[in-house]
C-alpha cells in the first residue's frame, strides 16, 4: 500500500498512477473511479477506514455537509471495494488523507511529493495554459486548501515531515526518478518484517 500526498504542481496526478502501474496494484485517485463495484464493509475497522476516506474525499472537493451525507453510501461502497482489494493485493491512494487514515498499516509507504514553489508554478502554467501570475495564484490557493482540509479533517499539518516515510522534490528530480524512488521504497518496505517501531 502506498499513500501519496502532493503539493499542487508536484505532479502527483502523474506519478501516483505510474507507481501503481509499476507495482501492479490498483490506483485510487482523488476522484473516485466509477468502475468500482459496490461492496459492503466486512468488519468495523474497514467500515471506519472507508468512512474516513469517503469523508476525506468529499471534504477536499469542497462539498457541503449535505453533499457528504448524500454521497456517503455511494462513497462507502466504492471505497470498501478498493480497500478490500488493496488489503490483499496492495494499492496506491492519491490524496484523501490516506497518510493519516492508513497510518497504522505496517506495510504502507507514505509519500509526500513537493518542490520549490517557483518550479511548481512553472509546471502549472505550462500544464494549464495560464500565465505565471495566475499559476502562482492557483498553486497558493490549492496548497492553502490542502493544508486547511487536512487540519480540519484530521487535526494535523499536511506538510509535517514526520507523517511521511519519503519526501520527494519532484521539481528537482523529475517524474521518472520520482516514480522509481517510490517503487523501490515500497518494495523495500514490503520485504522488511514489521518491527513495530
Amino acid at each position: 500500500m502506498v499513500t501519496v500526498a502532493a503539493q499542487h504542481g508536484a505532479a502527483g496526478h502523474l506519478i501516483a498512477p505510474r507507481v501503481a502501474e509499476a507495482l501492479g496494484v490498483p490506483f485510487l485517485d482523488r476522484a473516485l473511479p466509477p468502475s468500482l463495484a459496490a461492496a459492503n464493509p466486512e468488519d468495523q475497522r474497514q467500515s471506519r477506514l472507508v468512512g474516513s476516506l469517503a469523508r476525506a474525499s468529499t471534504m477536499f472537493a469542497g462539498e457541503s455537509g449535505e453533499g457528504i451525507d448524500r454521497d456517503e453510501g455511494r462513497f462507502r461502497a466504492e471505497l470498501a471495494e478498493f480497500v478490500a482489494r488493496a488489503s490483499a493485493d496492495g494499492g496506491v491512494v492519491l490524496g484523501r488523507g490516506g497518510v493519516i487514515v492508513l497510518a497504522d498499516t505496517p506495510t504502507a509507504l507514505h509519500v509526500l511529493l513537493t518542490g520549490r514553489r517557483e518550479g511548481r508554478v512553472a509546471r502549472v502554467a505550462e500544464r494549464e495554459g495560464v500565465d505565471r501570475k495566475e499559476a502562482d495564484r492557483r498553486v497558493r490557493a490549492h496548497d492553502r486548501a490542502r493544508k486547511d482540509y487536512v487540519r480540519r479533517a484530521f487535526g494535523v499539518h499536511a506538510d509535517d515531515g514526520s507523517l511521511y516515510h519519503l519526501i520527494i522534490d519532484t521539481v528537482r528530480l523529475g517524474l521518472d526518478p520520482s516514480v522509481e524512488l517510490v517503487v523501490t521504497a515500497s518494495r523495500a518496505l514490503t520485504r522488511q518484517p514489521s518491527t513495530g517501531s
